[in-house]
C-alpha cells in the first residue's frame, strides 16, 4: 500500500470514528426498504457467506441476517474501529475486521455475496477492489455495489468534500470493463435519482 492510499485511509478512518454518535440516528422506513431489497438481489439462504464491506453501524446486517443467514457466516469490514464497535455490539455473532478490504484475506472462492453498500464512493481505488474480491466469490455468487439514495447523492457528497469520496459511483461502461477484466458479468444495472445498484456475477 503506498503512502497516498495509507494517508486516505487514515483520513476515512478518523472521519468516521470522529462521527460515529451522528451515524446511529434511525435510518428512515423508505431507505430501510431499499436496503432490503439490496440483500434480496443477492438470493440468500441459510448456507450463504457473506462479507459486507464498509459495514459501518451494521446496517446492512440486519437485512442479511432476515434473508436466512447466519450471523456466524457473515464477514464485516470497515476502517473505523469506532464504527465496529457499535456494529459488534449489536451482532455479537458476526465476524468483524478492521481495515483495508484489500488487506483482508480469506480463501479464493469463499463467499456467496459480497456488498458494497454506500461505501463504494470512498474507496482509495475500486478496480484494484473489484480485483481483489472477485477472487474471493464463490462461482455463481456476486458482488452488489449499492446506495439507497443514488449516484446524485453521492456526487453531492464528492463536491462537498472530495477528500472524503473522491469518487462517483462507476458507470455501465466502467463495471463491463471490469467484468471482461475479472471473470464476472453485470447481471443487473439500475441508476435511477434516487438508487443505485450493479450486480456482478462470477462466471461458473
Amino acid at each position: 500500500m503506498n503512502e497516498q492510499q495509507k494517508q486516505h485511509n487514515q483520513y476515512q478512518k478518523q472521519y468516521f470514528d470522529d462521527n460515529a454518535n451522528y451515524f446511529e440516528q434511525p435510518i428512515p422506513d423508505d431507505v430501510e426498504i431499499k436496503l432490503g431489497q439490496i440483500v434480496a438481489k443477492a438470493t440468500l439462504n441459510q448456507n450463504s457467506f457473506v462479507l459486507d464491506i464498509g459495514t459501518g453501524m451494521g446496517v446492512l446486517i440486519k437485512h442479511i441476517i432476515a434473508s436466512g443467514v447466519l450471523s456466524k457466516n457473515i464477514a464485516a469490514i470497515d476502517l473505523s474501529a469506532k464504527m465496529l464497535s457499535k456494529a459488534r455490539d449489536r451482532y455479537p455473532e458476526v465476524q468483524f475486521w478492521q481495515g483495508d478490504v484489500l488487506d483482508f484475506e480469506a480463501q479464493t472462492n469463499s463467499f456467496d455475496a459480497i456488498f458494497f453498500n454506500a461505501c463504494f464512493g470512498n474507496l482509495f481505488s475500486p478496480d484494484a477492489a473489484v480485483c481483489h474480491v472477485s477472487k474471493l466469490i464463490k462461482p455463481g455468487g456476486c458482488a452488489i455495489i449499492s446506495h439507497p439514495l443514488g449516484n446524485k447523492f453521492v456526487s453531492c457528497l464528492h463536491d462537498m468534500n472530495p477528500d472524503l469520496v473522491p469518487r462517483h459511483l462507476p458507470k455501465k461502461n466502467i463495471l463491463e470493463k471490469w467484468c471482461s477484466n475479472y471473470n464476472l458479468q453485470l447481471s443487473e444495472y439500475i441508476d435511477e435519482p434516487e438508487f443505485y445498484l450493479a450486480k456482478l456475477q462470477k462466471n461458473g
